[in-house]
């Protein structure tokens, strides 16, 4: 329960719900990434409008960072064809809800595989298998 009244308290909380009044968002949509944080406290949601822009065409939807600090390499769909190998936030993209779930669900398994390799990796004295 603390753990869910800090999200609430923080400043990109407070902001989603200014972007929501000034957007607007579709109905239900403020609640729904809201709860979204609830069931998935590393990560920040937000509606995203349909974006045109030459080069980053994408319909309307959903869009999540993670907020832990966690980086990984090539997992960032706002960014197409980026293959620079450079570790970065990750940043999910749904349609809908369910699509975005798919795609955080995607992102946490690539996530743990890369703390599981970096822990074996790790010599011993600095905490790795022992």
């Amino acid at each position: 329960m603390a753990e869910q009244q800090f999200a609430e308290d923080t400043l990109a909380w407070r902001n989603r719900r200014i972007r929501a009044e000034n957007l607007p968002y579709p109905d239900g949509v403020l609640d729904a990434c809201e709860q979204f944080d609830r069931d998935h406290p590393a990560w920040s949601t937000s509606w995203m409008p349909e974006n045109t822009g030459k080069g980053w065409e994408r319909p309307a939807g959903f869009g999540a960072r993670r907020t832990d600090g966690a980086r990984l390499r090539g997992c960032d769909d706002f960014r197409p064809g980026l293959d620079d190998n450079v570790p970065r936030t990750p940043w999910a993209f749904g349609v809908t809800l369910a699509d975005l779930e798919r795609r955080v669900t995607e992102f946490e398994a690539l996530i743990a595989a890369e703390e599981d390799l970096t822990r074996r990796l790790t010599p011993r004295v600095y905490g790795g298998i022992r």
